[in-house]
């Protein structure tokens, strides 16, 4: 059970030491209010730390919302960071900020190699991904990357599936070259 600690004053109401919800709910509801009010490169220094410190188990739980909130949701409604805007020659600190968070040995990558080692899956339409990497998919035509290995659904009814982790890779890599 969860350890009670009493309040000072207060002996006959004990109070949780823990939040009376879950753990991944308060981290969730902690990262929607940084993202109004902190800046930017503080934003992104605090996801290091909690994808550090965090377990994968509380990590899986903020994960589609930390890429929808990176990359844009597929309706167009929330727009993301912006990365196709953002240049290094007129945002230096948040271009770089953004591309050392993206990066191959960056934070994000990071959080997938961990949520990939617990064989945890989200699903992703591959309609959204860039077209060269949408055509390549529909060929079947695959890397030859462990990070692909029974990723790819090939369902019968003609329909294709990819697990999300994948499509981190693919803005990144993307935008590097361009």
């Amino acid at each position: 059970g969860a350890t009670l600690m009493a309040a000072p004053g207060r002996a006959k109401n004990p109070e949780p030491a823990v939040p009376p919800f879950p753990l991944s709910s308060y981290l969730l509801a902690n990262l929607k209010a940084d993202c109004l009010n902190k800046p930017f490169a503080q934003r992104c220094h605090d996801l290091t730390t909690i994808i550090e410190d965090f377990p994968a188990k509380e990590l899986h739980a903020i994960f589609p919302w930390l890429v929808e909130n990176i990359f844009g949701s597929f309706d167009g409604i929330i727009s993301g960071w912006n990365l196709r805007c953002l240049q290094g020659r007129t945002s230096y600190t948040e271009y770089n900020v953004a591309l050392d968070f993206l990066s191959p040995g960056g934070p994000m990558m990071k959080l997938v190699y961990k949520l990939q080692a617990e064989e945890y899956r989200y699903e992703f339409p591959v309609s959204h991904l860039p077209g060269p990497v949408k055509t390549s998919i529909q060929e079947r035509i695959l890397p030859e990357c462990s990070l692909y290995h029974n990723k790819v659904q090939f369902p019968p009814t003609g329909g294709l599936n990819l697990n999300l982790i994948l499509s981190i890779l693919w803005p990144c890599k993307c935008g590097a070259q361009q």
